[in-house]
């Protein structure tokens, strides 16, 4: 089971309603963190998480579990290839 964190320390992240933008220290880059994105990584900024623990909540309020589940592989990936999360197996 892979387990998912973030370093606080490596960005400034604004959130707002729905959505987020964020500055990655690192790279001077900027983000803007649709509401998935922010969500996930709103919780990873609380504790480092499993797969099981993120996608918990979301998978048991949602009818269509297959596209949303696909949804937040795709919105984790990103986020790893951004350098805002990493995952350890």
């Amino acid at each position: 089971m892979s387990s998912y964190h973030c370093n606080p320390n490596a960005f400034i992240v604004r959130f707002f309603e729905e959505d987020a933008v964020l500055f990655h220290k690192a790279n001077g880059s900027t983000h803007h963190l649709p509401p998935l994105a922010s969500y996930l990584l709103g919780e990873l900024l609380r504790s480092p998480a499993s797969y099981e623990a993120l996608t918990g909540a979301l998978l048991d309020d949602d009818e269509d579990r297959g596209i949303l589940s696909s949804q937040i592989d795709e919105t984790l990936d990103d986020l790893c290839r951004l350098g805002l999360i990493s995952r350890h197996p």
